[in-house]
């Protein structure tokens, strides 16, 4: 069918407020909510440094831990991950996470 999508399920049922969402917020820098939290690290730190000297062979850092935190997340609240195409909302049909990064800095 070609109303169907190969990443997504069209949401159905959802609230007044939520079916308006697409036209309030048209474009990605609208819908986008930035925000700034501090978070002690501290006991984190001591796991990944146990976890690295009982592993030597799968070294994890901060990023990874990061990255695992997001995931559960997304895991847990699965409305976090919708996104909206041609006006219609979906819902994921699994979490993916990407990154890009440089190899060295110029």
């Amino acid at each position: 069918m070609l109303t169907q999508r190969s990443d997504g399920t069209l949401v159905q049922n959802l609230s007044a407020t939520r079916a308006i969402m697409p036209l309030l917020m048209q474009t990605r820098t609208e819908s986008a909510v930035y925000f700034e939290q501090e978070l002690d690290v501290t006991d984190t730190m001591r796991f990944i440094d146990a976890w690295n000297d009982q592993h030597p062979g799968q070294r994890i850092t901060l990023f990874h831990v990061f990255m695992w935190a997001v995931a559960c997340g997304l895991h847990e609240r699965p409305r976090m991950n919708r996104f909206i195409a041609g006006g219609r909302i979906y819902q994921r049909k699994g979490v993916f996470l990407s990154f890009a990064a440089k190899k060295k800095k110029l």
